[in-house]
């Protein structure tokens, strides 16, 4: 009874009412199954750090390509769903995110995004992804050379390393520092410790992002240190 006075009185309650109803006539008679793949690809496409192209969420989740526009294809009004893999999937606007996360708000289950559960999921995704860094991934064969001194480092780091990759060397510790300690991959961060961290160093030092993955590391240290995550290493 409560929530269902706040929700009438809130100054979102018009807007709130209009997402619903896109996501109810879009989905009509979804079932528990299907709302809990919408919700993570829904999840998903709003709590990226950044958005990214179809293709690259499907990398990252292990979906089966055209998973995603085949998921969201009827929520253009609240989405930009492209029309190819050419260009990104984004909200239209950061209200659609505040409205899916806030139960309160978005008062149908079915379409209430867990954002701690989200998370949760994209540091695993980003963690698995990390298994396929390996040495010298962009075949330069000479640790001699500077990376400014790589004539086509340019074209190399596309070529060998996939965007879905650098989301996730970017992103791992982002999406780990706002995940609760019972749904932390923790096998996941210990073979990551043991076997990728020497290799993710190098790759976010070809992308020029050494400092942040050092302050990223430290994070997740902190996080270790205070009794967040148990000891890894």
């Amino acid at each position: 009874m409560k929530s269902t006075i706040i929700q009438n009185s809130s100054p979102h309650r018009y807007l709130d009412k209009l997402y619903l109803q896109v996501l109810t006539e879009a989905f009509p008679d979804i079932s528990p199954e299907l709302s809990n793949k919408f919700k993570n690809i829904l999840g998903t496409i709003a709590l990226l750090r950044y958005p990214l192209f179809p293709i690259d969420i499907e990398h990252l989740l292990s979906l089966k390509r055209g998973t995603i526009r085949s998921s969201v294809i009827y929520l253009g009004s609240v989405l930009v769903v492209p029309i190819d893999d050419n260009q990104m999937i984004r909200l239209i606007h950061p209200s659609f995110f505040d409205f899916l996360t806030n139960p309160v708000r978005c008062s149908n289950p079915h379409f209430t995004v867990d954002s701690s559960r989200v998370h949760a999921l994209l540091a695993d995704a980003c963690l698995r992804a990390m298994k396929g860094l390996k040495r010298d991934i962009c075949q330069i064969a000479d640790p001699s050379k500077l990376d400014a001194e790589v004539d086509d480092m340019s074209e190399r780091i596309p070529q060998h390393i996939p965007r879905y990759l650098r989301y996730a060397c970017r992103n791992w510790a982002y999406h780990l520092s706002h995940t609760p300690a019972s749904d932390a991959p923790l096998t996941l961060l210990q073979e990551f410790c043991s076997n990728s961290v020497l290799y993710w160093v190098e790759v976010c030092s070809l992308l020029g992002e050494l400092r942040s993955a050092l302050v990223d590391l430290d994070s997740a240290c902190k996080l270790i240190s205070v009794g967040i995550l148990r000891p890894l290493c």
